[in-house]
């Protein structure tokens, strides 16, 4: 079983090859700068390619039976358009499961995987921990944090635990068909966190 996992070198993505490689998977990355990918562990192998331009996947699928997809691509991570031609292709070179880690919103991409053949399993993070790591510069340059919904809960999600998902979708059995929202373990509001930033 060989995988291409989309996103590789952004937050989640990484987790994600790292879960597959531990599970003795075989690993392509796709990516269209093949300099991000020199941080990744031995043995991945890198493809160059762009989810915005279609064309360019055919020879990173091939030879791929399962695949963690992206809905936003482009240097904007604008949502992806092409949705319909990257599981066409997908389908085409033989691709059984994907993954699709969904970005907030449903687009064509979702439309497209649920609409195939494919054993598709759905991601909807709430929203990643990494993300608290935008505080750090308004915390040193002002001592303060502005968020909007500041006492609003969100159980907010490690990227690890994101890609530990993935991989068991990609690997194991009974997720085809099925969207899952990936939470942490406590919902706190964003005054609870930065207590916590300010505590630690």
């Amino acid at each position: 079983m060989r995988y291409l996992v989309t996103g590789a070198t952004g937050k989640a993505g990484r987790h994600v090859v790292r879960e597959l490689l531990a599970r003795g998977a075989s690993v392509r990355v796709l990516t269209r700068d093949p300099e991000r990918a020199a941080g990744l562990p031995a043995g991945v192998e890198v493809a160059v390619g762009d989810l915005t331009a279609p064309a360019t996947l055919e020879d990173a699928l091939d030879g791929i039976t399962g695949l963690h997809l992206l809905t936003t691509g482009g240097d904007d991570y604008a949502t992806l358009r092409t949705g319909p031609e990257i599981v066409e292709l997908a389908e085409k070179a033989g691709v059984r499961r994907v993954s699709v880690l969904w970005n907030g919103q449903s687009g064509p991409v979702e439309e497209a995987v649920t609409a195939s053949g494919l054993e598709w399993t759905i991601l909807q993070p709430v929203d990643f921990m990494g993300n608290t790591l935008g505080w750090a510069a308004p915390i040193r340059e002002a001592g303060e944090v502005r968020e909007p919904f500041g006492d609003v809960p969100n159980a907010v999600v490690d990227e690890a635990d994101v890609g530990a998902v993935a991989a068991e979708a990609l690997t194991g059995d009974g997720h085809a068909g099925m969207v899952y929202a990936v939470t942490g373990p406590e919902a706190l509001t964003p005054r609870q966190r930065l207590a916590a930033v300010a505590a630690a």
